[in-house]
């Protein structure tokens, strides 16, 4: 019943093998009831839901295309490409770093992700490192892809790997990166011991525009509002803030 969709009989069904009072049961409690009844009401709350299983371990990265068709998951050394409508596996790349986020798609539809020193597109090699990649980030404005390493360089190339800058540098413990939506900005965290300072720059000239200091050691993201007005970021206490940047 539930893989025709009809989740509402299974868990009528469900109900119905179980026994209504457990204190004194009518019928005897069965775990095979009780987990039919679990999988229908799953089936229920997650009936929008597409489900794309054949995954054998963690999945360490997820990325959705910008014209919503596909999704690319990177789990158990191995980057997979998938058809949304029907959760069948269009693609698959090998990779040799487990440990990296990296993974996201251009504005054509091709999938970046690095691997170890290396970033690849679509499984073809893009662009070599000389430092461990930190984050990679695709540029709202002009798809440029923005390449933040762990000495504090910034490269900056197109989706051909061209290399349009190479020569700016931030601090090294920079940990959270966002553009805002129109390209124009740039937000990075950068800890100092016990505090963490957020800074927005020009994300064309890399001239600093403002920065501020939070009394947080660890803040776990970072996002602009749609007019760029304002930057959202949440700390590891639970607590999630906005401010307010007056000067831009």
């Amino acid at each position: 019943l539930i893989e025709d969709g009809n989740s509402q009989l299974a868990q009528k069904l469900a109900i119905e093998a179980l026994p209504c009072n457990l204190n004194e049961p009518e019928r005897p409690f069965t775990i095979p009831a009780e987990m039919a009844l679990r999988r229908a009401v799953d089936a229920e709350l997650t009936n929008d839901c597409i489900s794309i299983i054949p995954h054998n371990g963690s999945i360490q990265a997820i990325a959705v295309s910008m014209c919503g068709k596909y999704i690319a998951t990177k789990s158990n050394f191995k980057i997979y490409i998938w058809d949304i409508s029907n959760s069948t596996l269009v693609n698959s790349y090998k990779c040799h770093d487990c440990l990296s986020m990296n993974l996201l798609f251009t504005n054509t539809g091709s999938v970046i992700y690095d691997d170890r020193n290396q970033i690849y597109k679509d499984g073809q090699k893009l662009y070599y490192s000389n430092t461990q990649i930190k984050k990679i980030l695709l540029k709202p404005d002009n798809g440029l892809l923005y390449i933040f390493n762990n000495n504090g360089d910034v490269s900056t190339i197109d989706t051909d790997g061209k290399i349009y800058a190479n020569d700016f540098h931030i601090c090294y413990n920079a940990s959270l990166f966002t553009f805002s939506n129109d390209g124009k900005l740039l937000g990075l965290v950068n800890k100092e011991d016990a505090m963490s300072r957020i800074e927005i720059y020009n994300a064309t000239t890399f001239e600093i525009i403002e920065k501020t200091t939070i009394n947080a050691p660890y803040l776990l993201s970072l996002k602009f509002s749609n007019d760029g007005r304002f930057l959202a970021y949440s700390t590891d206490d639970g607590v999630v803030y906005v401010h307010e940047f007056n000067d831009i």
